[in-house]
């Protein structure tokens, strides 16, 4: 039913709340993401200050931490953009400041120093 959504909510915050705190962001942090994604997925909706608290830790694990590798940092870079797409007439009650996330994503899309994501042949 409708319901059954709620209830599994709280575990995935918690997943990515916690793993951003401990900086296990290769296993619970990554698994919380996957798990949001599939709960957006679902249609479930996600209360204001819940998406408030998602959109800022991930923010800031996004735009301050240096050891992500670049696969996380554009899975977590989606589900923030994700995140901040405005589906009601209310606003989230954070504000963020837009250049450190846009500095990631150019580096990420638009940079020269982006890993390719095959190894390119020496001969060919």
């Amino acid at each position: 039913g409708i319901c059954d959504g709620v209830e599994y909510l709280p575990e995935i915050v918690r997943g990515i709340v916690e793993g951003a705190a401990q900086q296990d962001f290769h296993r619970r942090m990554r698994k919380g993401v996957r798990a949001l994604r599939r709960y957006m997925d679902l249609k479930h909706h996600i209360p204001l200050a819940t998406r408030a608290v998602l959109v800022s830790t991930i923010y800031k694990v996004v735009s301050e931490e240096l050891s992500l590798d670049q696969y996380l940092q554009k899975t977590f870079a989606q589900m923030i953009i994700r995140l901040l797409k405005r589906k009601s007439a209310e606003r989230l009650p954070i504000v963020l400041d837009w250049r450190p996330l846009w500095k990631v994503l150019d580096v990420l899309f638009f940079g020269k120093a982006r890993i390719p994501q095959t190894p390119l042949c020496p001969y060919l």
